[in-house]
């Protein structure tokens, strides 16, 4: 039957493809890396051990005719089966050194030699060779492999199987993103048994956890772990990648404070009355959140966001929209919002799909970077064999808002870890102003702690990959688990506090009317403002 023409089409412009990244020896050599050799034997090393236990350098020139002839089927060539293929095998090795005479790439008499050592046996000698694909590596590592399949595949205009063989066997020459200190400190956290808790539904499984750590001033990824115990699987499921939770309270930074001072309908001093509410959200009963530390009363933004109060959030949603919330979360990285996710739930993080902590992680980096959306990244450049350089991570980096509104949204986070009402105090680090924020959602299946310092940012989720209700004595363990690596990651760095930029005021405020405080004005404290948006002086006292 002769073959398809659009087949042959598609055929020619792969092969036009790949010669524009790599030469036709480098073609030749990737080939000979990865074309199938034997049972689960692949490339050329790999044959040369299983057969003859020894590298392709130490093999004869016999040795070298056997394996360069089996391709065309290398089961109907294999010594070690059950059939016996010696005269076949002979007769094969002694075409292909024939050939290599006719072309010139042997002497008659080297020809002569092999001839006799074909037809005298070669001395085979199975070994299973150890499979290069099987290693442990780290998640990090494992998010660095899928994340440059996926672009060698768009990029070169190649099949993912052929990027992923090219990748493992093309001696390439990969730039990581991964610090193997912090990498460990991670880690090591990561297997303690202390957050390992059996799970009361679902036979043999277990709680877990994951973690994104990342330098937010050029979107590196640091650091990255995807479940809790020893890692013991090879590019399994990684949860700080590809696994995607709601994200309770800790989407507020993105859903409600960044689009509310984008669209200057807040300030950190904004007043609002946390009493129970109902909402109009289009259905019948409406929407009634509820406030798990409590209804405050009259309170500020900054006294909502240090106990992670909900109905303040709502009102500011309800504001400025669900779908102005949504423009704003997807230019800082968000993918997996959907329709359905426009609605005021949205301002307490109740999502359709969820977000990944990855995706997560470079939300809060925007407004770490002061404003600055980098796409995170786990490479920055990849060589070949000849240091040629064929591949650079092509990052998205745009800006989403201005270093003034980021400083004043950093301030605005360092009150869960500072304030008296805080519900991250635990994650203060000594000398180093340090934002949080955390996470929960509806019947304890998620907890999160999302925070920076001016050197990283880092997210944390821990859950069950079925919905369970999580009990840790109390306790948030994604705080702990932040907490422990923050301090440890941060122990031998210098004192450093986020930088103010110009075009800031700030005034002392009465917490009662969040307004500039006068002489009787009682429990006052100091607000940050944007220019132009501080507020009057107190008349209520």
């Amino acid at each position: 039957m002769a073959d398809n023409p659009l087949r042959k089409i598609t055929e020619w412009s792969k092969a036009i493809s790949l010669e524009l990244f790599m030469s036709k020896d480098e073609i030749l050599e990737t080939y000979l890396n990865i074309i199938y050799t034997g049972p689960n034997i692949y490339g050329v090393e790999q044959a040369s051990k299983y057969y003859f236990n020894k590298t392709v350098n130490d093999l004869s020139l016999a040795e070298c005719a056997y394996i360069a002839g089996i391709n065309i089927a290398p089961n109907a060539f294999n010594p070690f089966g059950e059939k016996d293929n010696t005269e076949k095998i002979e007769k094969r090795i002694i075409t292909v050194l024939n050939k290599m005479k006719e072309l010139g790439y042997i002497k008659e008499e080297d020809c002569l030699k092999a001839t006799e050592e074909a037809k005298a046996g070669l001395a085979f000698k199975q070994t299973k060779p150890k499979n290069e694909n099987s290693s442990i590596y780290s998640y990090h590592t494992d998010a660095l492999i899928n994340e440059i399949v996926t672009e060698l595949s768009e990029k070169k205009k190649i099949s993912k199987e052929c990027a992923e063989n090219y990748l493992i066997l093309g001696g390439l020459t990969i730039q990581s993103t991964q610090n193997s200190t912090i990498q460990k400190i991670v880690e090591t956290e990561f297997e303690k048994n202390t957050y390992i808790k059996n799970s009361k539904n679902e036979e043999n499984a277990t709680s877990q956890a994951a973690m994104i750590l990342l330098d937010h001033t050029n979107g590196q990824v640091v650091a990255c772990t995807g479940g809790l115990g020893k890692k013991d699987t090879t590019r399994g499921l990684n949860r700080a990648t590809s696994s995607t939770r709601q994200t309770g309270s800790a989407g507020k930074p993105i859903s409600v404070l960044v689009p509310g001072f984008c669209e200057n309908a807040i300030t950190g001093a904004s007043v609002f009355v946390d009493i129970e509410t109902t909402f109009d959200d289009g259905t019948e009963e409406g929407y009634t959140p509820t406030d798990y530390n409590g209804f405050q009363g009259a309170i500020t933004l900054r006294r909502a966001v240090e106990s992670s109060q909900n109905v303040p959030f709502v009102k500011i949603m309800e504001k400025i929209t669900p779908a102005t919330s949504i423009n704003y979360m997807k230019k800082m990285g968000i993918t997996t919002l959907t329709d359905v996710d426009n609605n005021l739930n949205l301002a307490l993080g109740g999502l359709d799909k969820g977000i990944s902590p990855l995706e997560l992680a470079g939300s809060y980096a925007t407004i770490a970077n002061d404003g600055r959306y980098t796409e995170p990244t786990f490479y920055t450049e990849i060589k070949n064999n000849k240091g040629k350089t064929i591949l650079k991570t092509s990052q998205d980096v745009k800006r989403i808002f201005s270093k003034q509104i980021a400083y004043v949204i950093k301030e605005l986070l360092t009150q869960p870890v500072k304030g008296t009402y805080g519900t991250a105090t635990y994650c203060a680090i000594p000398n180093i102003e340090t934002a949080a924020k955390t996470g929960t959602t509806n019947e304890n299946y998620d907890r999160w702690l999302c925070g920076f310092t001016p050197y990283y940012t880092a997210v944390t989720w821990y859950g069950f990959d079925k919905n369970e209700t999580i009990e840790f004595g109390g306790k948030n363990p994604a705080g702990l688990i932040w907490s422990n690596v923050m301090k440890s990651v941060h122990k031998d760095l210098a004192e450093k506090n986020f930088e103010r930029p110009d075009n800031i005021d700030n005034a002392t405020i009465c917490p009662s009317s969040g307004k500039v405080a006068n002489g009787n004005c009682q429990n006052t404290y100091t607000e940050y403002f944007l220019q132009g948006t501080m507020p009057e002086t107190c008349t209520v006292h």
